[in-house]
């Protein structure tokens, strides 16, 4: 988890397959909101898109 400052905290998954990402999801949003619910002032916030590397 990386604190952003200003409230915000932010973590990273990396999956193989989207069906992964979307399994994990709502098990990740929970945990987040649980581990949070003290400590930031808002819900989670769940974006998706691809990895871009460049060798």
């Amino acid at each position: 988890m990386i604190d952003a400052g200003d409230g915000v905290l932010v973590t990273i998954s990396v999956f193989e397959r989207q069906a992964e990402a979307i399994a994990s999801d709502a098990e990740a949003a929970a945990s987040t909101r649980e581990f949070t619910s003290q400590r930031v002032p808002s819900s989670p916030q769940i974006s998706e898109g691809p990895v871009l590397l460049r060798r």
